[in-house]
């Protein structure tokens, strides 16, 4: 892979290609999610381009570990931080209704607390309750039976995904934490 300082000046030589005059932007959303690999070329991009025509956009969620990187790129010239709050209430219905093409059971919305306004976990948990047959359409209405929460199998696999990167010790310390015994 490339370090972080290769990939950040391929790309500004790449936007350089577009020409000095040219206004361009980078959108890097949900930097949350990145890993110190990613920040950290992000970083080297944006201090490098802040003297050109390049603006950034970045939407990150708040409380996000990378938060103390976005404070220190407010200062940058060419800079925008969009901070991302929860869904509220009706929003998620909204959501529910623009993925299911109908009023959303109650119920279902109420399940859908548990998401806490992420509209991506939002998402999965319906994939997962229609998934799991507890939320389906019978002649035209969604009907919805909750039995248990379901894991949507995208978080699955990101948490197996990520498990997989630990060492035996680290993984076995994470077996503890979830056994309630």
């Amino acid at each position: 892979p490339l370090a972080p300082i290769h990939l950040s000046e391929a790309l500004l030589a790449f936007a350089a290609l577009c020409g000095p005059r040219v206004p361009r932007t980078v959108v890097i959303e949900d930097l949350h999610w990145a890993d110190p690999l990613t920040v950290s070329t992000v970083g080297h991009l944006i201090e490098r381009a802040s003297t050109s025509s390049i603006a950034f956009i970045i939407t990150s969620r708040g409380g996000a570990a990378n938060i103390e990187a976005l404070d220190r790129w407010q200062a940058l010239p060419g800079f925008v931080s969009i901070p991302l709050a929860a869904l509220e209430a009706d929003a998620v219905r909204d959501l529910l209704v623009s993925c299911l093409g109908d009023e959303p059971p109650a119920a279902l919305v109420a399940a859908m607390e548990t998401a806490e306004g992420v509209p991506l976990f939002v998402e999965e948990l319906l994939a997962a309750y229609q998934a799991s047959g507890a939320l389906r359409n019978k002649k035209h209405e969604w009907i919805f039976n909750r039995i248990g929460e379901p894991i949507p199998q995208s978080v699955k696999l990101s948490v197996s995904t990520r498990l997989k990167e630990l060492s035996a010790t680290e993984r076995e310390s994470s077996r503890d934490c979830g056994d309630p015994r």
